[in-house]
């Protein structure tokens, strides 16, 4: 899938993003990154059920079935720690939770930030396993 394959509704997410769909969770550090994980993502009727989580916190919506990225209705800000929450809930076992000391001292873009770093590596670990096994 290209950037012609997407329609994008006003604005592109503020990279990096966190993506979460039926598949789980996954970062995307560039607009090809998140592309390639829209192109992978399984065909859903609603638009909620894939969101993209920019590096300001912003939700953005993805439609499988027309290839439509927008910004979320209402324009819906995640929190820090709701962000850390979903992270910690969506970890593969034997994966380390993300904890701050406090969470107030910390920029929602550093935390964002952050968290796509892990899942981006955690990907990439589970790539080479998942090879390494077949």
């Amino acid at each position: 899938m290209t950037e012609s394959e997407v329609t994008v509704m006003f604005r592109w997410p503020r990279l990096p993003v966190i993506v979460l769909s039926s598949q789980g969770l996954a970062a995307a550090m560039d607009r090809k990154q998140l592309i390639d994980l829209l192109r992978d993502t399984p065909p859903s009727e609603s638009m909620q059920d894939v969101k993209v989580i920019d590096s300001e916190g912003w939700e953005f919506w993805f439609g499988t079935d027309k290839r439509i990225l927008a910004p979320g209705l209402g324009a819906k800000k995640w929190t820090k720690k709701r962000l850390i929450e979903m992270h910690n809930a969506h970890l593969v076992p034997g994966r380390d939770l993300y904890t701050l000391g406090s969470i107030s001292n910390h920029k929602l873009e550093r935390i964002i930030g952050e968290l796509a770093g892990l899942l981006t590596k955690h990907n990439a670990e589970e790539a080479a396993e998942r090879r390494s096994t077949s």
